[in-house]
């Protein structure tokens, strides 16, 4: 996004209690130069917030970032 900074960065930063453009920018550099990115780092720590509302937990988690689980009716069986 900003300064080699990914969204999954910002994502984590916001739900560590970076809660507005200038904490984000301190964390990270993101969001200090031209200004061109604020408005999507805004919305990142917007929805960041909701989902730690919607959650009632201090933080965000990526589901990306969880390990695979694999279940009984998740497992594909295979001819040998």
């Amino acid at each position: 996004m900003c300064r080699a900074v990914c969204d999954r960065r910002l994502r984590a930063l916001a739900a560590d209690g970076h809660q507005s453009l200038g904490a984000i920018a301190a964390a990270c550099g993101a969001g200090e130069d031209c200004g061109t990115c604020q408005p999507d780092i805004e919305q990142i720590i917007t929805e960041t917030a909701l989902v730690r509302a919607s959650r009632g937990s201090g933080g965000y988690k990526d589901p990306a970032a969880e390990p695979a689980r694999i279940t009984a009716a998740t497992r594909v069986r295979t001819a040998a």
